[in-house]
């Protein structure tokens, strides 16, 4: 099932982030994935250690054809 971007409104899709900046309890945990005000284990692509490189290098490579 594909989810569009526009499904949710803004203040659904702000929730996790607005709890995160200002609930006493999230700030306990730090360095983690959280949705739906709750921490989620990382999806697999996240942990790919070589694909964290080659965006690294990319992103290097797009900052400097932009003078950067």
């Amino acid at each position: 099932m594909e989810t569009r971007l526009d499904a949710f409104p803004p203040e659904l899709a702000a929730e996790t982030l607005v709890w995160l900046a200002s609930a006493p309890e999230a700030g306990q945990t730090t360095g983690g994935y959280f949705h739906d005000l709750k921490a989620v284990p990382p999806a697999p692509a996240a942990l790919d250690d070589a694909a964290a490189a080659r965006l690294w290098v990319e992103s290097e490579k797009l900052i400097a054809r932009i003078g950067v």
